[in-house]
């Protein structure tokens, strides 16, 4: 009992500071050298109190990585990274603006139209953001790239 005690103080701590998914805590709690069961009692605790939610979780940090100029291809494979089950993921990224946050990225880093390898290097620099293929196709053939650059 000792031990679950510690376990969730010690959890406590790291939720006090940032949001983590359940995969995340099992594995700081398991770095700390809990035994598995006092991990999945904490674990377990913490969810049926709605302080660890995947889902939750999911939601903002689509969100926020959304405003920070990221497409959904990366945010989706960052959220599979800290553990996120794929269904969730799905969901949070469901109903995201890509296509707004795309063009914020242009207008942030081309200030005015180039030719064809201007025109490349944001295509690039849009796919190293994640965003999806259609997103930047429906982008550059609406002529987006001309009206807000």
């Amino acid at each position: 009992m000792e031990g679950a005690k510690k376990a969730l103080k010690y959890a406590l701590g790291l939720l006090n500071r940032k949001d983590y998914t359940g995969y995340q805590l099992r594995n700081k709690l398991k770095e700390k050298g809990f035994d598995d069961d006092v991990i999945d009692e904490t674990l377990n605790y913490l969810k049926e109190k709605n302080l660890i939610n995947d889902e939750r979780f999911a939601e903002n940090y689509v969100y926020f990585r959304l405003q920070r100029g990221y497409g959904t291809v990366r945010i989706a494979f960052e959220l599979k990274q800290k553990g996120v089950d794929d269904d969730i993921i799905e969901r949070a990224i469901r109903d995201a603006d890509e296509r707004e946050a795309a063009k914020k990225v242009l207008s942030k880093h081309y200030t005015e139209t180039g030719g064809a390898k201007e025109r490349l290097k944001a295509i690039n620099l849009l796919k190293r953001r994640g965003f999806k293929y259609d997103t930047i196709n429906e982008l550059f053939d609406e002529g987006v790239w001309y009206e807000n650059v």
